[in-house]
Order: C-alpha cells, then sequence, then structure tokens
C-alpha cells in the first residue's frame, strides 16, 4: 500500500515546490503523459485539478498517446493549453522545477530501471533525478493490487506475474521518485502546505547567509517557523544552531532536534 509513508515524503517535496513559488521566476511542473492498457481518460480529466495550483504547468505527451488522442483531444480533457513536444524537451530541461507522472506504463518504468537513456524521455527522467529536480509518479498503472486493475478486468494474473510487476514498482521507488495515489491527492497536499505557509514564517539560505555575516551563532524559531533544506545546509557549515521554541521550552542543540522532527 502506497498510503501515509508516501504523503511525508511528498508533502515534503511540495514544501520545497511552493516555497520556491516565492521568487521572481513562476515555477514549472512538467507533466509526462503516455498511453496506458487500462485506459487513461480517467486520469487526463483529473489533470483539471492542476489548473487551480500556483505554477506553471506543462504537458509533453508520448508518441503513443498521440497516436490515440490529437493535441487538440488531450487540451479539450485536461484543460492545459501548455504543451511541449518530445524534441523540446532537452532544450527547456532547466527551466522545469518538477517532473510529474499521473500515468506510468510498464515500458517506461523497465527501461528506466535498464537506464534505457536512448529515449528522450528516460534521458530527462534520469538527468532529474540524478540533478535534484523532483519527480512525482502515480504508480497505479504498475500496481497490479490497485483496484484499477480489478475494475479493468486484469486481476487474473499468477501471484508470480503479480510479484515481478510489484517489484518494478519497488525498484523504481528505490531511485527516490515520489508516489502520489492520484493527481487530487497531489493537488490536496500542495494546497495543504500552500495553505499552512501563508500562516507561517519562512527562513531561506539568505536570511541564514545574513546571520552568519553578523556573526550570530545561534537562530531561536518557533513551530509555525518553516526552514528551507538549503538554509539549514548553511547553518550547518557556518556552525549556526538552529533553536526550535516550543511554547515555554527549548530544544536544546536545535539543528538536529528540529530537522529530525520535520522528518
Amino acid at each position: 500500500m502506497l498510503g501515509s509513508q508516501q504523503s511525508t515524503v511528498v508533502e515534503s517535496t511540495l514544501r520545497e515546490l511552493a516555497l520556491r513559488n516565492n521568487s521572481e521566476r513562476q515555477q514549472t511542473v512538467l507533466v509526462f503523459l503516455f498511453n496506458h492498457m487500462n485506459g487513461v481518460k480517467k486520469d487526463l480529466y483529473e489533470l483539471n485539478q492542476l489548473k487551480s495550483l500556483p505554477f506553471r504547468v506543462r504537458c509533453c505527451a508520448d508518441a503513443s498517446l498521440l497516436k490515440k488522442y490529437s493535441v487538440t483531444d488531450l487540451f479539450n480533457k485536461t484543460g492545459i493549453d501548455d504543451w511541449i513536444s518530445i524534441k523540446e524537451l532537452e532544450r527547456e530541461k532547466k527551466r522545469i522545477d518538477q517532473i510529474y507522472i499521473p500515468i506510468l506504463p510498464f515500458s517506461v518504468a523497465n527501461d528506466l530501471i535498464n537506464f534505457d537513456d536512448t529515449r528522450i524521455v528516460i534521458r530527462m527522467m534520469l538527468w532529474a533525478l540524478m540533478s535534484g529536480v523532483p519527480v512525482a509518479v502515480c504508480p497505479n498503472g504498475i500496481n497490479p493490487y490497485h483496484q484499477s486493475w480489478r475494475e479493468a478486468g486484469m486481476d487474473q494474473g499468477t501471484s508470480l506475474l503479480k510479484r515481478e510487476m510489484h517489484q518494478q514498482l519497488q525498484k523504481i521507488k528505490g531511485y527516490g521518485i515520489q508516489f502520489v495515489d492520484s493527481t487530487k491527492s497531489y493537488v490536496t497536499i500542495f494546497k495543504e502546505i500552500n495553505s499552512t505557509m501563508r500562516k507561517s514564517r519562512i527562513i531561506t539560505e539568505e536570511n541564514v547567509t545574513r546571520i552568519a555575516f553578523s556573526g550570530e551563532q545561534e537562530l531561536v524559531i518557533d513551530e509555525k517557523t518553516i526552514i528551507t533544506p538549503l538554509a539549514r545546509d548553511i547553518a550547518r557549515k557556518q556552525g549556526i544552531e538552529i533553536i526550535e521554541k516550543r511554547g515555554d521550552s527549548q530544544n536544546g542543540n536545535g539543528y538536529r532536534g528540529w530537522s529530525g522532527n520535520r522528518n
């Protein structure tokens, strides 16, 4: 089951994306779309929900999907009007802040596991994973135990077949790809984080750099304060202790204690 364990990891990633939205350049999520044997219509319509989020959404459709739907058809189903071709991907990759794949077919999972970078899409995913660009995936298309297989009447495979399929899923998860249950859960997590952040104080690397320059050795924060990972890294390198204050008490050795509470 994917459940709450994945939510913590996804929440951390989306928190970073939300934090970046405070910068001048609008952040961009690239959505890769593929065809799937179980059908894709429901997943395409769910993408309409991405329009409610405060970042730019760009879509790129694989050739297998374009054989079934035209770009006009895809626009009508997703409501997203910003499309990029496969050939443009490598030129545009530096402008991508996150990759999201709502429909993951076995062919893509298999090529990724085998590091088959002859496909531009796989090259992009490997580049993202090796460059620290978050990759989020809805893995139901390769999870034989998900209800969508039963709904499609395709849940009669042998135990061995299902185990092999599930092992693929676990392997790509180990590469640092974050799993979400659906586009709806992806959007919900992001909105909850965005709402929390509006009520919180955000400390960035620039704030910590100024503290280090002033000669201060401590940074006292409360439980509503959000510190970006880069800010925490700089604090550690500069020897600045982050102390979290909860009510009338303070956590000693705050850098380690605070980061541990966030995991």
